[in-house]
């Protein structure tokens, strides 16, 4: 499988044999992947709080969806970007891998 190419991403799998490479964007050469310490893209996760600053806190109280997750080559951050939101608003917000808490799906 081939890396997908944006403006200014390259996005690969974790089962990708390509080996990585990156385009400058505005902040700096960045990575995404799809999958990542068992996470992958689509999952649902919630966050933890403890790994947010106090003016995002609202973001624990919904669940989101993985879209990706990015490193950014220059600096060494990583964090994900999660999808988001309520019938009347959605929302795209990126936040430290660390905060994420996998979602139990199943019935009880």
């Amino acid at each position: 499988m081939r890396p997908e190419r944006t403006s200014q991403f390259i996005i690969l799998n974790e089962t990708d044999p390509t080996p990585p490479r990156t385009s400058h964007g505005p902040y700096g050469e960045l990575v995404k992947s799809y999958r990542f310490r068992g996470f992958n893209a689509g999952q649902k996760v919630n966050l933890d709080g403890r790994f947010l600053a106090d003016r995002v806190q609202w973001a624990t109280d919904w669940r989101w969806d993985i879209i990706a997750f990015v490193t950014n080559v220059e600096t060494g951050k990583q964090w994900v970007e999660l999808w988001g939101g309520s019938a009347k608003w959605a929302h795209v917000f990126a936040a430290p891998i660390e905060a994420l808490i996998k979602v139990d799906n199943r019935r009880r």
